[in-house]
């Protein structure tokens, strides 16, 4: 009979937990485990019995003492995953994107300890590969998708021109034959002096056309615009997972870099530690559609106002109300709303302001903080394809809400702006006179 070895904690204590790191933050924050407590049972297991097969939870983790056990490892200061994955009895073992490792059964050449650390390096691969796959597949989808937002969000062009250049094209050519039956050999003379009055009013009506209206739609090369800003962003968001891929892999086991920073808060043990793959490419969908909003709204001169007006409108909490009109007022009673500059004016409705609340299922609020938190945080509007430098590691910012939807905000809580707008200079010149806004 087996003797088993418990040890005791006092009531409250917790075991030693380091502070997360940069892989543990990715997993919490990406995949959206929520945790129970990480403090010890009274039934804290030791290294007796290590073929013993437990149910695989959080607080397994913590009894265990894995974080304490990964950092204090014999040369742990040096072995890389892959060399320490061998050193135990995985000689098969490699994480890498585009690639599926898998530990054998517990005491089927791993043991104890070591194998439930390969566990969790096994969970986060094949996390990180959903995560990889899901992106491009949300960039295809994506990149439909905003085909029709282009003609949803950008204005067709006006044809007056057109039509007038064509209408006075058939009255002329009507007049033209009227001469000959008319006059007969003189009406040549009527003929040469209407084709000259023809020739030189499509002259002047068509290169105005021209100009005004080229012949690609608008729209359409918004959406090439597009196209090409997709198939960046999916570019550089792979491209940073398969660089924390390839640093955890390389990472010495006992540093937070390596296996030690993968599963810190325990989340990797959770019943449920990951999204499904389809779950992640809702995710990175929306994400690409807050973009490709974002892309075209600025394209259009739209901006956001913070503190224009006070939050007495008919809207929730006070928000304006209106079609076309995307307005919010926060608990706290300040009110942002999208509006668009067309030239010193400011015009409160957005074309296809209404497509982006019902059609797309986006909020005001959403709209408007995320907005609003990313210009906290980085002072200005971050370019969708420079959230993350490609070289770094840390890579969670670019699968939560943060910068997805970015504009120009102009803060009118600013008293120096405000008091501009109030001398009479208008909210769109005092936003850029005062307020520096690009718009």
């Amino acid at each position: 009979m087996q003797s088993r070895l418990f040890v005791v904690l006092p009531r409250g204590a917790s075991l030693e937990n380091s502070p997360d790191s940069l892989a543990s933050n990715f997993t919490n924050q990406v995949f959206n485990v929520s945790l129970p407590s990480n403090n010890a049972t009274n039934d804290t297991l030791k290294d007796v019995d290590e073929c013993a097969k437990r149910k695989i939870t959080t607080q397994l983790w913590f009894d265990l003492e894995m974080n304490n056990y990964i950092q204090n490892y014999s040369q742990g200061t040096s072995l890389s995953l892959k060399e320490y994955a061998n050193t135990v009895g995985a000689t098969n073992f490699n994480i890498k994107i585009g690639s599926i490792c898998r530990v054998a059964q517990l005491c089927e050449g791993v043991k104890g300890k070591d194998w439930y650390a390969l566990i969790a390096a096994q969970r986060w691969n094949t996390q990180m590969n959903q995560a990889f796959n899901a992106v491009a597949f949300a960039s295809n989808i994506a990149m439909e998708i905003t085909q029709s937002m282009a003609f949803d969000f950008v204005r067709a062009p006006t044809h007056v021109m057109e039509y007038a250049s064509t209408s006075v094209s058939a009255i002329f050519w009507v007049i033209l034959a009227l001469p000959g039956v008319w006059f007969g050999p003189v009406g040549k003379y009527y003929y040469r002096a209407v084709l000259s009055v023809f020739y030189a009013t499509t002259g002047i009506i068509r290169p105005i056309s021209t100009f005004l209206y080229p012949t690609s739609s608008p729209a359409f090369t918004q959406w090439s615009d597009i196209a090409w800003l997709m198939s960046r962003v999916q570019k550089d968001v792979q491209q940073a997972m398969s660089n924390i891929t390839e640093t955890v892999k390389t990472s010495a086991i006992s540093s937070e870099e390596g296996l030690y920073g993968l599963n810190l808060d325990g989340s990797l043990f959770a019943e449920k530690s990951t999204q499904s793959e389809s779950e992640y490419q809702a995710t990175f969908e929306r994400a690409f559609k807050l973009q490709a909003l974002s892309h075209l709204w600025r394209t259009e001169n739209v901006f956001i106002t913070r503190g224009s007006d006070p939050c007495d409108s008919d809207g929730p909490n006070g928000a304006w109300t209106g079609k076309n009109v995307i307005s919010y007022c926060s608990p706290d009673g300040i009110m942002m709303n999208i509006i668009q500059a067309k030239g010193n004016k400011a015009n409160k409705e957005i074309f296809g302001g209404d497509r982006a609340l019902s059609k797309y299922n986006f909020s005001s609020e959403l709209l408007t903080t995320t907005a609003w938190a990313c210009q906290q945080k980085y002072g200005d509007v971050v370019e969708p394809t420079t959230w993350q430098n490609a070289t770094e590691s840390n890579i969670s910012s670019l699968l939560t809400n943060e910068c997805m939807f970015t504009l120009p905000i102009c803060d009118l809580t600013n008293p120096s702006i405000k008091a501009a707008r109030d001398r009479g200079l208008g909210t769109v010149e005092a936003c850029r006179k005062v307020g520096k806004i690009q718009i």
